[in-house]
This record gives C-alpha cells, sequence and structure tokens, in this order.
C-alpha cells in the first residue's frame, strides 16, 4: 500500500511539472532594414536566439532597393513575447557591444512587421 502511494506521488509530481508548458504560437515575422551611406554592400543579415535565426550565421535578407533597403520574412514557433535581433552587413554586426534590438511580437496578429535602420559599428 505505502509503494502504490509513494507510485501515486511522484507520478502526480512528473504530470504537475510537465503541464506547466507554455503553449508555443506561431509567428510570421516581416523585416524591412533601411541601409544609409553604406557602399558596396554584399551582404545583408540577420542574427538572433530562435530558430530559424542564429548568433553565429546570417539569416540572409533580400536587396529591394540595392544598398539601401533590404527585406526578410520568416516564421518562428515560440511561446514569447518578443524575439532579440542584430542586423549584419558584409558580416559586420551591428551594435558592438551594446543591447540587442528587441522585436515585439504582435498581439493583435500572427504577423508581425518590424523596420529599423541600420546602426553601423
Amino acid at each position: 500500500m505505502k509503494n502504490n502511494s509513494i507510485l501515486c506521488f511522484v507520478g502526480a509530481l512528473m504530470f504537475s511539472t510537465t503541464a506547466c508548458v507554455q503553449k508555443a504560437y506561431k509567428k510570421t515575422i516581416v523585416i524591412s532594414l533601411t541601409v544609409k551611406n553604406k557602399l558596396e554592400v554584399k551582404s545583408v543579415g540577420i542574427r538572433g536566439n530562435n530558430d530559424p535565426l542564429s548568433w553565429k550565421k546570417d539569416f540572409a535578407m533580400q536587396e529591394v532597393i540595392k544598398d539601401s533597403l533590404y527585406e526578410a520574412r520568416f516564421q518562428e514557433e515560440t511561446p514569447y513575447k518578443f524575439t532579440e535581433i542584430k542586423f549584419a552587413i558584409n558580416g559586420e554586426v551591428e551594435l558592438k557591444d551594446k543591447p540587442n534590438r528587441k522585436l515585439l511580437f504582435s498581439t493583435k496578429s500572427d504577423t508581425t512587421f518590424y523596420n529599423a535602420i541600420y546602426d553601423s559599428p
């Protein structure tokens, strides 16, 4: 009888710890980046902390207006209300030794639009 009680207690404890997981939501992110006074842009990317972004590798942005405006669109599944990002041009990451940009997810839609201006290092 005592062993059954212990097993029930352990089972209930395991269920309660796994039942607290936050629900993840699929978010579509559309990011526009304006680049000013930068010549010979070969690549523009985003770095961040949630898949498909990474702090080690650029997520490529597409050129809209040469050397001036870039855009990226991706989806991520997250329980969080924001993510952190930085931009990179030609592999050089902006905002060195400064806080990351905080991208707040829209609460009114599954799609978040984020417009930024590149802060050159």
